[in-house]
């Protein structure tokens, strides 16, 4: 439907291992819930084939795929490396608590992974946007944002 009301580049950024957020961890004993996880792989694979096979249909189609859950999971991996303290907790609230004026704050909301208890922080949305946008075929297919923003439509 877009692509027939005129749009030609699509960038689509996938879901996050979802099981991971510290309100899944909290069903878990603090670890992921493997489930949630499989279910966001599936979603990124079914989305990949899709968009494969849409721009084989539709000749003028660009697109591109942001793959979060490889980012997450590699950042999980080494949390360190990309300046993370915390990748289980929430800086705001916790994994029951909703983050409103009498949450608990964490004292340097640029060590954690998690803002609340689902979503991430400025700095992990900073990293992503940065990797989507310029970085390498690992986490973007089969170009990353700013490669597809400057493809020129016939």
């Amino acid at each position: 439907s877009l692509y027939n009301l005129g749009a030609r580049k699509f960038a689509i950024i996938t879901i996050p291992p979802i099981g991971c957020c510290p309100v899944e961890r909290s069903y878990n004993g603090s670890e992921c819930l493997q489930g949630a996880n499989e279910f966001a792989r599936q979603f990124y694979n079914a989305t990949e084939t899709l968009l494969q096979q849409l721009s084989s249909q539709l000749s003028a189609m660009n697109y591109s795929i942001g793959n979060s859950f490889g980012l997450t999971l590699d950042i999980m991996g080494n949390p360190l490396a990309f300046g993370f303290k915390e990748i289980r907790k929430a800086c705001c609230g916790d994994a029951t608590t909703m983050c409103n004026q009498t949450a608990s704050l964490c004292q340097n909301r640029d060590e954690y992974l998690f803002w609340d208890r689902f979503h991430p922080t400025q700095k992990t949305a900073e990293l992503a946007a940065l990797t989507f946008f310029g970085g390498s075929h690992r986490f973007m297919k089969p170009v990353n944002f700013s490669t597809l923003a400057a493809i020129n439509i016939v």
